[in-house]
């Protein structure tokens, strides 16, 4: 999140596509299949150079990160809840 952040601010279209492709591949592994799609928008937004909206991207990003976490968490709180 860091280097995506980093890079819109800074306007750079090259590192923001690289970090949000890396981002991307993480969130797909996970399952974060709308996580991954914002991942996308940015990437494509850096290999067009298109920074524009990409703070407002970002924005929605940084939520769904927030709601994927807490699910994930609440499923490793469940999970070892279980174990004997």
């Amino acid at each position: 999140m860091d280097g995506i952040n980093l890079a819109i601010r800074e306007n750079k279209g090259d590192a923001l596509s690289k970090v949000a492709h890396a981002f991307k591949g993480c969130s797909r592994t996970i399952g974060a299949k709308p996580l991954a799609e914002l991942a996308f928008q940015l990437e494509q937004m850096g290999q067009t150079q298109n920074l524009e909206k990409a703070r407002t991207i970002f924005l929605s990003l940084q939520s769904e990160f927030e709601r994927v976490h807490a699910a994930l968490q609440d499923e490793l709180k469940q999970s070892s809840a279980t174990l004997p």
